[in-house]
């Protein structure tokens, strides 16, 4: 029927499907596409408000299904188990955007021949459902959750650093001037990023307590969308998560270097973080190239790793770099 519109599988059918479907052979994927937690709730509302980037929200807290919802590139616009798939969907493109492309082009992305339309296919051939065709809109409502992921992140750094590099106004007789001075020395040699030194007095690069939390806390929660299911996830931390949390907290602490405080969403720049984001896989190719450090920070990504699985990000990681004169440099000592 190839002058059909495009039409999604039957509810009962795809329940039949989901049914008989072996419980071992996926049972992560299935467990967190079930889960119902209070981030996933958060990211519904926030893909709701996120359709057309005009910096106006005309869809506020609607829920997902809403019977009245016309609009294809709106998550409540699909019926319950198609809403499902799309966070399995959702999930597959936030592994995307951790392990390869982390600020995408919207227009390159959306089309049913690049990477949201895959990760869509892929979400249903997980689904065992191969034969059904994609809607005009879905690649929208996956590349939607772009800003939600970044939001995400940047919503848990806000919360981390000010008590883990003391940038509170209230703690320490902090003032906005000592704040400020605070933070830019957090980024000369990217301090903030350092650990304490080992054992053997060498520096700890990327080992920083803050970067381990923010680390557990955005990939290793219990949400459908987390990214601890995927197997890249589960015996270590991929290097690119290093250098997308590592460009957020240095987004964040330039506010504090310049204003003494951060006021939520309001004070980001967003411009320079393309920039930050290369600079500091740079640093990360040099630390890797030494043979002492290199296997060092691959140990700690494997430990952390592992405290994740176990402890959903619930605890501090191992902490291995404390020395700072160039913002971007790092310490090989």
């Amino acid at each position: 029927m190839k002058n059909c519109c495009p039409h999604s599988p039957s509810p009962a059918y795809l329940n039949s499907i989901w049914n008989c479907h072996p419980k071992s052979k996926h049972a992560r994927t299935s467990n967190s596409l079930s889960s119902d937690d209070s981030d996933d709730q958060q990211d519904d509302l926030e893909d709701l408000n996120e359709i057309e980037n005009t910096g106006k929200r005309c869809h506020t807290k609607k829920v997902k299904g809403t019977a009245t919802n016309r609009d294809t590139t709106n998550v409540g616009f699909y019926p319950p188990l198609w809403q499902k798939l799309l966070d399995c969907a959702k999930a597959h493109f936030r592994l995307h955007l951790t392990i390869s492309v982390p600020f995408p082009d919207k227009e390159e992305s959306i089309s049913i021949t690049r990477v949201c339309g895959e990760v869509i296919t892929e979400a249903i051939v997980q689904w065992q459902e191969q034969k059904c065709k994609l809607k005009k809109g879905m690649a929208t409502v996956i590349f939607n959750n772009t800003m939600t992921f970044h939001s995400k992140i940047k919503q848990i750094v806000l919360t981390v650093i000010p008590m883990v590099y003391e940038l509170a106004l209230g703690i320490n007789r902090n003032t906005i001037y000592s704040v400020k001075l605070k933070a830019t020395s957090l980024l000369k040699k990217v301090v903030y990023l350092h650990g304490c030194p080992d054992s053997e007095g060498h520096a700890s690069n990327f080992a920083n307590d803050a970067v381990c939390v923010i680390c557990h806390k955005s990939f290793y929660d219990n949400g459908s969308k987390s990214l601890k299911q995927f197997a890249k996830f589960q015996k270590t931390i991929p290097p690119t998560v290093l250098f997308l949390i590592g460009t957020i907290i240095h987004n964040v602490i330039y506010i504090y270097s310049k204003y003494g405080q951060v006021n939520g969403t309001k004070q980001t720049p967003i411009e320079d973080l393309e920039t930050s984001y290369d600079c500091i896989l740079t640093l990360f190719n040099h630390t890797n190239r030494d043979e002492y450090h290199g296997l060092k920070l691959h140990q700690m990504l494997k430990a952390w790793a592992l405290e994740g699985m176990n402890a959903h990000g619930a605890g501090l990681g191992t902490n291995n770099g404390n020395n700072g004169c160039s913002e971007w440099d790092i310490d090989l000592d």
